[in-house]
């Protein structure tokens, strides 16, 4: 719940400090109807450990789901004085699911990223088809890394790393849960001072070209 509400605070310190800046405004409104729908979104699928309603399903625009979090992260990124690099295959194929699960993955992992680079870094998020059907999207931060005896937890519930109070160790196993659902995979690949990569594999929509 913290990164909607985080997104919603920043809009609003925004309006606070730009009353009269009327295309700020009507980003922010956006943005904070966007982040509230999200957090209630969030709340459905913590209820449910995050099993897609098959009315949400849907042939879905991996690039639309990323450019979009992107944007509405891009605020705090650049508070946190992160670099995005995207490298992105043209004509990406579409998968079969929901955009607003996938987006709540995306959300989780690049905040994720930016929570590992607290000096700054650059993160890059690259996407590719591979040769077994499958699309691929990688999210790799130069942050302080994973220690190696913690890569074997990170997607259990309640596993966390941060200081109390700043995480209570959901996002990645909700996120586990949310791939494992559209019978894809998650993995992660970290180097202690480095920097951390997660991968996420989705099955290719049939006749998505």
């Amino acid at each position: 719940m913290r990164n909607p509400l985080g997104i919603i605070s920043a809009s609003a310190q925004l309006l606070l400090e730009h009353p009269d800046d009327a295309e700020l405004r009507s980003q922010c409104a956006n943005k904070i109807y966007t982040a509230t729908e999200r957090a209630s979104l969030i709340i459905e699928n913590l209820l449910k450990f995050a099993r897609p309603q098959s009315e949400r399903i849907k042939p879905v625009d991996l690039h639309a789901v990323l450019e979009e979090t992107l944007a509405l992260l891009a605020h705090q990124m650049a508070l946190q004085k992160v670099t995005l690099q995207k490298q992105f295959q043209p004509n990406l194929p579409r998968v079969h699911g929901s955009p607003e699960m996938l987006q709540q993955v995306a959300t989780n992992l690049i905040l994720n990223a930016c929570n590992a680079m607290p000096e700054g870094g650059t993160l890059t998020v690259a996407t590719r088809t591979t040769e077994a059907g499958q699309v691929q999207i990688r999210f790799s931060d130069t942050g302080r890394g994973i220690p190696p005896e913690h890569l074997s937890k990170i997607f259990d519930p309640f596993f966390t790393t941060m200081p109390v109070g700043k995480g209570i160790g959901l996002g990645l196993s909700i996120s586990y849960s949310i791939i494992q659902q559209h019978q894809g995979t998650i993995g992660v690949e970290s180097q202690v001072g480095q920097g951390t990569t997660f991968t996420v594999r989705l099955p290719v929509m049939a006749d998505s070209r």
